[in-house]
Formats: structure tokens, C-alpha cells, sequence
């Protein structure tokens, strides 16, 4: 503002304060256009929003997308639980189910991959040899886990973790693989 009153004050011959009226009202007009341009670009956006009954399949599409995600990470919170010590039992049987519940559905992949051409067995075979790699090491690391004590506890479980992490993407992707291969 001061600015302002320096160049009203900068010209001869005018009030200072008749120049500093003036640049109030262009403010306020540029902020009257400012409004206006609010107002109706709101306007436009209103109207180009559809009912949910009037949305095209994509975007809803989107939304099972976007539901689907959230309850991923929903479920990768409730992965990431931070095990005490004291609740390496719970620890251990947690982690067993999942790993049963993994084993089965890798078992069931393996057998849909067997009904399948023998190039795509093939291709399947190291693909299914690492996970069942994965899955081994797994098992001994929550072996290992049951013995586990104070100190060796927070390395055991979080090698233990980091190693289910990594089963659980190589099956998905290999889920992927699979289903690319053996299209319906």
C-alpha cells in the first residue's frame, strides 16, 4: 500500500489521497472480476458433475479401483503390526496361516498350469521352483522364530516379515504371468 501512496504522491498537481481512492477502486474492481471468474468457473464445474447413476462404467471402474486399494492398504497395516516380544507366539501363528493360506493358492495355480501347453509349463517351472524356494525359507525363519529370544527377536521377525513381503509379490506376480498365459 505504501508503494501505492508513493506513486500518487509521485505526481504533481494531484491530492494524494484522491489518487490513493482510485487505486482502491481498481482493486476492488479487480477483485469484483476475480469473483465473478470464481463464480462461474464453480459454476461449470457443478454442472459437469453426473449423478452417480449417470457416471460411465470407467469411472466406476475407478471407484471399485480405488475401494480395492484402500482395502490393500487397510490390510497391509494390519500386516505391518508391531510384535512385541512377548507376542512372538501370536507372532509365528500369524504368519503360519498366512503362509498355509499363500501355499494353497500357489498349489492351486501350479495345478491350473499343469492343464495348460507343455511351453507354458515350461516357462512355469522356475518360476514355481522359486517360490517354493521362498516358502521353505520362510517356514525355517518362523522355525527360528519360536526359539527366538529378546535380543534376536526384532532381526528374526523382521526377516521373517521382509521375507513373506517378498513371497506374497512373487506370487502375484506370477498369478499375473499365469493369467496372461492361460486366458480364458
Amino acid at each position: 500500500m505504501s508503494h501505492k501512496l508513493e506513486q500518487a504522491t509521485a505526481e504533481p498537481g494531484q491530492c494524494a489521497w484522491l489518487k490513493l481512492l482510485e487505486t482502491a477502486n481498481s482493486i476492488s474492481m479487480k477483485n469484483r472480476i476475480l469473483l465473478v471468474t470464481s463464480v462461474l468457473v464453480s459454476a461449470a464445474f457443478f454442472a459437469g458433475c453426473k449423478p452417480a447413476a449417470d457416471q460411465p462404467a470407467s469411472q466406476s471402474t475407478a471407484t471399485e479401483q480405488l475401494n480395492k486399494a484402500q482395502a490393500a492398504v487397510k490390510e497391509a497395516a494390519n500386516d505391518m503390526k508391531d510384535y512385541s516380544f512377548a507376542e512372538k507366539a501370536e507372532f509365528v501363528t500369524t504368519m503360519q496361516a498366512k503362509l498355509a493360506e499363500l501355499t494353497r493358492n500357489l498349489d492351486e495355480l501350479s495345478a491350473k498350469i499343469e492343464s495348460s501347453s507343455d511351453a507354458v509349463k515350461a516357462d512355469a517351472r522356475p518360476k514355481f521352483a522359486a517360490l517354493r524356494e521362498q516358502t521353505a525359507r520362510l517356514n525355517a525363519q518362523l522355525d527360528a522364530a519360536k526359539g527366538a529370544t529378546a535380543t534376536t527377536w526384532e532381526t528374526i521377525k523382521s526377516d521373517a516379515h521382509n521375507s513373506f513381503v517378498a513371497l506374497k509379490d512373487g506370487f502375484a506376480q506370477t498369478r499375473q504371468w499365469a493369467s496372461d498365459k492361460i486366458a480364458p
